[in-house]
């Protein structure tokens, strides 16, 4: 992660929280990141302290998997930390890591989730008392509520721990130990879901937020579930692509599926298994099976306009850390010279996948890196253009209105990681476009304040035609001034 921190910019909504000093989260519905967040920074304005929040938010991350391995019965140390160098560097984690004020909040609620599906794993055993399980639920459905509160999109993370929980637990013969887990898992999920609810509508405000947050009608409640299930993947697999990446996530998704097949067959095979109870668990490996495919977008599924960035997809992230200890679990419980064999071959493919994953969050920090120096440079010269244009025009609106045109939307030295790992083309913020708040917010950070552009405005939009109605004010190689309405500077870039 060295390389995200060396870059050490800001990203995306941290630009609005440097300029503000607002933690700006209430409106999204996540209060308890707004709370600890001020907490963390000794009370308001909050300002740039990186790289503590991000190193917070590994250590948080790195605790999330040694619960996980505690939970899958992983003891070797060598496989649990590759394992959880796995989940706290997937690809698809690492635009939570890129924010600098939000990565703590993200990471506390990914550790939120955690412990309260390794607290459910305990809800069902043989010497727990009725009080330590009212305890043990209602623990849960706290650490749940706070998850809502800090990160909606985190309770995937629980989704994925306790249903591939409750499977193993059915592979190990295990069946009213493993119905039970999956009944009290949904049922204080329910709760806490219900309880977020008020919370929720008390605090979410703004055009955006409630346009992202609202559920799907109940006439369209399964096809578009379904959509959302299909859109999900198909996003996942377009952000992998098809390279060295994608082929050795396949390779821990396709180890952990023979794993399971095989503990199916054994299990099926066990003589204390009655012939009525087949076919119960074969209806419920196929529910969780299922389950477990929808469970990676979360609560996302039910929402009418879900948003399936990177930074929503953290329970992929944790369904590849939990595949990595489920199989780690299968060959630490072997014997002899094949345990030894295969432990070995394990630990090769883990450092490999370790290493590869390494790389997309090196070539990432390089890469925002590269981007905000290029960004900033064109802005540089931009503002100093217009610092001397500004004085000599009729401008009546003070700020006046700034517009880009076919803006710049990459820096030609990430163009070969854009192409091997597509996931980095997706996590890129390109800040040089008149539709991104940000580029105004970023303008304000250096010094400058300009009207953002009208969205609706025609000459706003990148995909439409610019036809200059005035002769340039000033050409250069990159980019033309122009002067429209007797109020708007356009900046148009040259494509």
């Amino acid at each position: 992660m060295s390389s995200l921190l060396l870059a050490n910019g800001l990203y995306s909504d941290d630009f609005t929280r440097v300029i503000s000093g607002e933690p700006l989260w209430n409106a999204n519905g996540r209060p308890l990141s707004t709370f600890i967040s001020v907490a963390l920074q000794f009370g308001k304005p909050l300002t740039n302290i990186s790289p503590l929040p991000q190193l917070f938010a590994f250590t948080l991350y790195s605790l999330s998997a040694i619960y996980l391995g505690r939970l899958f019965k992983v003891n070797d140390l060598l496989l649990l930390t590759l394992s959880g160098v796995i989940f706290v560097i997937n690809p698809l984690n690492l635009q939570n890591l890129v924010f600098i004020f939000d990565s703590f909040p993200m990471a506390v609620s990914v550790f939120t989730s955690t412990l309260a599906a390794y607290l459910i794993s305990f809800f069902i055993g043989n010497n727990i008392k009725i009080k330590e399980k009212i305890f043990i639920f209602f623990s849960s459905f706290f650490l749940l509520i706070c998850s809502l509160c800090l990160y909606q999109s985190s309770i995937s993370i629980y989704l994925v721990i306790f249903t591939f929980y409750a499977l193993v637990r059915l592979l190990d013969g295990q069946l009213a130990r493993s119905f039970c887990i999956i009944s009290a898992s949904i049922i204080v999920l329910l709760f806490a879901s219900i309880a977020y609810i008020p919370i929720k509508n008390f605090y979410i405000d703004g055009e955006y937020t409630l346009y992202h947050s609202k559920t799907i009608p109940l006439s369209d409640f399964p096809q578009k579930i379904f959509d959302n299930l299909l859109f999900f993947w198909e996003n996942v697999k377009s952000l992998l692509g098809q390279n060295t990446l994608s082929y050795f996530i396949y390779s821990l998704s396709f180890l952990a599926i023979v794993a399971v097949i095989y503990n199916i067959f054994i299990l099926l095979k066990k003589a204390s298994i009655e012939k009525h109870q087949i076919t119960i668990i074969l209806i419920l490996i196929i529910f969780y099976l299922v389950f477990l495919i929808a469970a990676p977008p979360g609560l996302m599924l039910i929402l009418e306009n879900p948003i399936f960035a990177p930074r929503t997809m953290i329970g992929f992230s944790g369904l590849i850390a939990i595949f990595c200890l489920f199989v780690s679990n299968q060959v630490l419980s072997k014997k002899g010279t094949i345990k030894t064999y295969l432990q070995y071959c394990l630990i090769g493919l883990f450092c490999l996948v370790s290493l590869i994953f390494s790389n997309v969050s090196l070539t990432l920090g390089n890469a925002v890196n590269a981007q905000n120096v290029q960004e900033e440079m064109i802005i540089t010269i931009m503002m100093s253009d217009l610092g001397e244009i500004i004085p000599k025009l009729p401008i009546t609106q003070q700020p006046p209105t700034l517009v880009l045109v076919n803006s710049i939307n990459y820096n030609y030295a990430n163009l070969q990681a854009y192409q091997k790992y597509p996931i980095i083309n997706s996590i890129i913020w390109r800040y040089l476009s008149s539709n991104q708040y940000q580029f105004y917010t970023k303008l304000k950070t250096l010094g400058f304040d300009f009207t953002p552009a009208n969205a609706q405005d025609t000459i706003a939009k990148e995909n439409q035609q610019f036809n200059p109605k005035t002769k340039p004010l000033l050409v250069r190689g990159l980019y033309n001034i122009y002067f429209e309405d007797n109020n708007w500077l356009v900046v148009a870039f040259k494509k």
